[in-house]
This record gives C-alpha cells, structure tokens and sequence, in this order.
C-alpha cells in the first residue's frame, strides 16, 4: 500500500510540474529599437541662390520681430525669413566692392551695418528746403509752440454727472479725496527719497529721459501707488497729459491745451521728478509729477538760406532723410531678394516652426518671390 501511495504521489508531482510548465507565457521579447537619423542642431533651411540659409541665421531676425508682433504669427516668420535671405544676398554683393562683414559679426549684423553705411542722411539724401518747410507746415504745432509741460496727475473725480451734482455732495468728495491725495503725496515723497536722485536731469528741457530713473522707476511708481490707493477710493483717476503757456502774444487764437490755474502755476517752478500737492484745483484737488518740459520753439524763419541752418531745418531733415534711408535699405533688399531663387527645406524647419507657418512661409516666399522686407 505505501509503495502504491508513493507511486501516485510522484505522478501527481510530475504533472503538476508538466501544468505549471505549459501554462507559462514565453518570455516578452524586448521592442526592437529604430534607429532614428539625427538632425544637425542647425540645419539649412533653405537656398538662397544656392547659398546655404541656416535655422540660426532665420531664428536671429525671427526673436525681434516675434516680440513685436507676438508668437505664432505666420506673418512674422515670413517677415525674418525674407530677411534672414536677404542678409546674404546683401553680403555677397557688398563683396563686389570690398565692403565686408567683420569676423564676430552674423550675417543680420553685417548686412544691417554695410546698409546703414551705404544710405544714410549723409549719403544720397537729396531733402531740400521745399521738403523741410512743407513737413514744417503740416507738424507747425510740434516746431512752433509756447512752453510745454507733461505731467502725470493724480485727481478725483466728484461729479459724473451732465447737469452738475449738489454743491454740498461736491464738498463732501473733494474733501475725501484731498485726505487720499495727502497720504499718497506723503507715501509717494517717502519711497522716491530712496531711488537714486535724478540730479542735472531735474533741471533738463527738451530731451528725452530714457536712460534716466524717471521713467523706468518714479513714473511707474507713481502709477503703481496710486493704483493702490485706488482700490480704496474708486473715485481717484489719473490723467497723463501735456499743456502749455496760455496768454502770449506770439500765439493769440492757437489752440494749445491749458490746465487747471492750480497745476500751471506750481509746474512752472518745478523740477522733473518733482512730486506737486495736494493742490487745490478748480475740479478736483491735485498731485502731480512733472515729466517732462519743452522750452518755447518758435519755428523756422521765413528767410530760405536761415531756414536751411536753423536747429528746426536741421533736425527736420534729418528725420526726413532718416525715413528716405530706411525706404531706400528695404526696396534694397527687396529688389535683390525679387530675383532670387529661393528653396524652402520644410523638413529642416519642422521642430522650429509650426507646420501652419512653415506652410505660409514657403507659400509666401518660395520662387517666384513676393515682396516681404521689413
């Protein structure tokens, strides 16, 4: 009996071993791995002439112009592609006359120096004094014109309404918003006594304040500041604006912007940066910050031979042969880009560009080209 029980369990060992064996799934195989090709890091996207045109190259001019019109816009890669090709046509025919692009330079900067060398205001420009005085005549108020001011104020607004408001509600709201303007006047004192002190600039007439604190740093926080205080007052506003002098001779029947009394009289004595008020205006209480001034101009002399020396005739042709030279670089590069063979490589392009603009590119631009420089 124990020999037949032994038996019959090593049988049932066995198949057991046997089940377990047919039952196992074959080992997976591992996915077989296509080799993919590698794309330069930068591919030539394109022919121009047979010149080899190279994603950087297009990607130098597209980062500009995408900032200015926005990402994603078909039209901007057609734009710095048209320019990205005209660079070296530009370069190789700045070669036939010696002028050539320096060794740390890219082909935009290089086409963009030998262009501004070659048409320039002092190159070429042929605006004569009819041009100066006729552009003169259609801008008079920019060349001729009393004192100016620009100021940013901070004002109430206490009546919105056509027929006027009580005199008393009136009272009331100009009084509340002169306590608002206070406490922003005195915040507004307080955080510009730690920015860096404008110094001669303060005193300065005419010019443009770009590289100063002024705008990058007192005018927005002026704005900033105030914005706060208008989340507690929804009545304050502000207003950006430029007046001038009222009353002189010279310009009787003008229509030049006044301003409150209040605001004339306290700029007139200011310095740029200068925080003004709360002062008590005709409509509203005040603070204001002076911006900007710009000294009486009285325009060019009738006379021709003074009008073409006088400091208005002189910058008044150098806007206008500035404006000549840029039209003439553009019909420049587009007159060479026309009669060029251009071949767009749109596999190269994709993983740069959305296949909607490549699209839009090569249809835009491929030969026979169409004009597209900016």
């Amino acid at each position: 009996m124990a020999a037949n029980s032994l038996s019959r369990l090593s049988i049932l060992l066995a198949l057991a071993v046997l089940t377990a064996l047919a039952c196992r799934r074959p080992a997976e195989e591992p996915p077989v791995r296509v080799a993919q090709p590698e794309l330069p890091a930068d591919p030539v996207v394109a022919e121009v002439d047979t010149l080899p045109l190279r994603w950087s190259q297009l990607a130098e001019r597209l980062g500009p112009i995408q900032a200015e019109m926005g990402p994603g816009k078909p039209e901007a890669a057609v734009r710095a592609a048209a320019l990205a090709a005209s660079d070296l046509l530009v370069l190789r025919e700045m070669r036939v006359v010696g002028a050539l692009a320096q060794a740390t330079e890219t082909a935009a900067q290089a086409s963009d120096r030998l262009l501004r060398q070659t048409f320039n205001d002092e190159h070429g420009c042929a605006v004569g004094e009819t041009e100066v005085r006729l552009y003169y005549m259609e801008n008079l108020p920019t060349y001729k014109h009393p004192p100016a001011w620009t100021v940013w104020d901070a004002a109430g607004q206490c009546c919105e309404r056509g027929e006027g408001c009580p005199i008393a509600e009136v009272e009331q709201c100009r009084s509340a918003i002169r306590q608002q303007l206070t406490e922003f006047a005195r915040q507004l004192r307080g955080e510009y006594a730690q920015l860096p002190p404008l110094g001669l600039a303060a005193q300065a007439s005419n010019i443009v304040l770009d590289e100063t604190p002024l705008r990058f740093q007192y005018l927005p926080r002026f704005e900033q500041l105030l914005a706060d205080f208008q989340q507690k007052d929804r009545r304050l506003r502000i207003l950006r604006y430029t007046f001038w002098q009222q009353g002189l001779p010279a310009y009787q029947g003008a229509r030049f912007r006044s301003a409150d009394p209040a605001v004339q009289s306290a700029v007139q004595k200011a310095e740029l940066g200068e925080v003004l008020g709360p002062l008590d205006g005709e409509d509203s209480p005040h603070v204001l910050v002076l911006a900007a001034r710009q000294p009486e101009s009285v325009g060019l002399p009738h006379t021709p031979t003074a009008a073409t020396e006088h400091p208005v005739a002189v910058a008044i042709r150098h806007k206008l042969c500035d404006q000549w030279a840029a039209r003439e670089r553009t019909e420049y590069r587009e007159r060479l880009l026309g009669g060029a063979q251009l071949i767009w490589h749109g596999d190269a392009l994709r993983g740069h560009l959305e296949p909607v603009v490549i699209d839009k590119l090569i249809k835009q631009l491929a030969s026979p080209t169409a004009p597209g420089v900016r």
